[in-house]
């Protein structure tokens, strides 16, 4: 018996001395050595303990082997890369010879990329998702995606992260996985918001309104003045038509538009207090008056005539002109997307934020990203990926304060100088002849640990009206001039309940979508609201979508920490 003891010891001795050399052959661990890697496991076994584990992290990179480059796809964020920039090289440098190869697409196409590889499961390496919780929860037992805790002994920055942000383990299964690595905030996302024309209203002696109703008739009484502004408008976020409109006016009225950009489909609302769940189409009556007052909108003149079909650029290029009342955006956009300050053009209005008009006396702001909440933009990587470890290990710097710092803030000497540790970017980068756009890299541009928002961005260099904006929406949170609003994350259902789920609400979702335009436009009448509802049934039970999430495992998001603006932003 001990002799087979002895002999089994030395042949598992012997094989992992050939796997061993095999792995290094090909100077990245965990390759078998014909291109391939062990399958649901990590290809290098860690027996050394945390500590050591660490360091063998470390030691991927700089990568030094024959180039590796990933393909990876994302949205176009109007930003690229220039490998002659030293800030990109300083990025390139620590990476070794491991890079990515983006595709990118604009909004309005990335979409439908998305929903292709999903279908097809032909991923590319690495790819930016939406509702990172819902797509890892809908797909994550499929095998299509990586599970990036098979890899976390080459992800020490992770698990740093992980320590001082937990919602980064909203998107641990209950069977130990991570199929997604995510965005985390610094604070609260105070990113949009209600804004106005202050040149227009001083001019029209027309007072900022406080309910939405004050909001309404000063809309009109702009439009009787001055029929050629148009009262309120938005460029779309990015995207055509009239989504992001609806999405504006329900945040006002607190409930969820059906179109997409809120997270979980912005349909479902959850109550803390009874543990259940609801439908806002049928069972939220703020969302019937939201329906109410948009349509009233438009067929009063309120909003552009072609807003259904009218295109993000030419949304933009209308709110450039300045010829608007009201708007609904985000912070950092004013000044600096409509007019590019930086470039010596002259600023044609005077934008300030306001308070959301109130709603049966409540003024509701909706928290885009809740910082102690649960992640929504984040990576997934294709489980065929080769070499995991060393994505893993590359990934990992997305998390690294270094990195952060070199994204944020770019070399001393060539965009900011230091004096006695308080930053300030340099002339260059104020001015926009240095352009950071082209300076920095993709990989933190889509997933990252943002610090204090705008608190040292770039951005505020230049346009301080971003400060000043996102100060005033938490400043207004933190007062209890706002209600904050947010998403709960729908629960954690099993693969059954999840395509069930997926098979009533498709159809009642696109049909509920459909309507929200026919309302909207007047072809169909909220006075028809029953008729609505009816043949809303006609697509599927709803109360047996709503049996499943109050069945699910519920996340549960503990108290609301609102964020203290002057912490944030600090005081001028």
């Amino acid at each position: 018996m001990n002799k087979a003891r002895k002999s089994m010891a030395w042949i598992v001795c012997v094989f992992m001395l050939v796997s061993v050399v095999a792995a290094c052959s090909n100077n990245v661990p965990g390759n078998n050595g014909d291109g391939t890697n062990k399958p649901g496991t990590p290809a290098t076994e860690n027996t050394k303990g945390n500590n050591q584990a660490e360091e063998d992290a470390g030691v991927l990179l700089p990568y030094t082997g024959d180039k590796i480059v990933y393909k990876a796809f994302g949205a176009d964020l109007n930003m690229s890369e220039d490998a002659n920039s030293p800030i990109f090289q300083a990025y390139q440098q620590k990476l070794g010879n491991v890079s990515f190869e983006w595709d990118m697409l604009p909004f309005s196409e990335y979409d439908n990329k998305i929903k292709l590889f999903l279908s097809s499961g032909d991923l590319p390496d690495l790819m930016w998702m939406r509702d990172s919780l819902k797509n890892s929860q809908t797909y994550g037992e499929s095998g299509m995606f990586l599970d990036f805790e098979l890899y976390k002994d080459y992800m020490p920055n992770l698990q740093a992260a992980i320590k001082k942000y937990p919602a980064i383990n909203y998107l641990l299964n209950d069977k130990g996985q991570r199929f997604a690595l995510p965005n985390i905030m610094g604070t609260d996302y105070a990113g949009e918001g209600f804004m106005y024309n202050k040149t227009l209203l001083d001019r029209l002696n027309i007072a900022v309104p406080t309910t939405v109703e004050e909001f309404y008739d000063a809309m009109l009484a702009i439009k009787a003045k001055e029929p050629e502004v148009i009262p309120f408008l938005t460029d779309g976020g990015g995207t055509p038509g009239a989504d992001y409109t609806l999405y504006a006016l329900a945040n006002m009225f607190g409930t969820g538009s059906t179109n997409g950009f809120t997270p979980s489909g912005g349909d479902f609302k959850y109550d803390k207090a009874s543990g259940k769940w609801s439908f806002v189409p049928v069972d939220d009556p703020a969302y019937k008056d939201f329906l109410a007052f948009t349509s009233n909108m438009y067929n009063d003149g309120l909003l552009d005539p072609a807003i259904v079909s009218m295109s993000s650029d030419a949304a933009k290029a209308k709110l450039q002109q300045g010829n608007w009342a009201f708007t609904y955006n985000y912070v950092s956009v004013i000044d600096g997307a409509y007019w590019p300050v930086m470039q010596g053009k002259e600023v044609p209005i005077e934008v300030e934020p306001m308070i959301s008009p109130a709603y049966n006396g409540k003024s509701n702001y909706f928290l885009t990203v809740i910082h102690d909440g649960a992640p929504y933009w984040g990576y997934f990587a294709s489980a065929k990926v080769k070499n995991p470890e060393l994505l893993a290990a590359t990934l990992d710097q997305i998390y690294d304060p270094e990195m952060m710092d070199l994204y944020n803030w770019g070399l001393e000497g060539v965009s900011y100088t230091n004096d006695n540790g308080k930053r300030k970017f340099t002339d260059e980068v104020i001015s926009g002849e240095f352009d950071f756009n082209t300076q920095r890299f993709m990989l933190l541009r889509y997933v990252t640990i943002a610090p204090p928002l705008y608190s040292n961005d770039w951005s505020l260099a230049q346009l301080p009206i971003t400060k000043k904006n996102a100060h005033f929406f938490l400043q207004a949170l933190d007062e209890g001039k706002m209600q904050p609003t947010f998403t709960y994350p729908l629960p954690s259902m099993t693969t059954e309940q999840t395509d069930e789920f997926a098979k009533i609400m498709t159809p009642i979702r696109t049909y509920v979508k459909e309507s929200e335009l026919k309302f909207l436009t007047g072809k169909t009448s909220v006075a028809e609201w029953d008729s609505y509802i009816e043949e809303m049934k006609r697509f599927g039970d709803v109360s047996e979508a709503i049996s499943l999430l109050d069945n699910g495992e519920n996340f549960d998001l503990g108290e609301r920490m609102v964020t203290k603006p002057d912490e944030v932003y600090g005081v001028e």
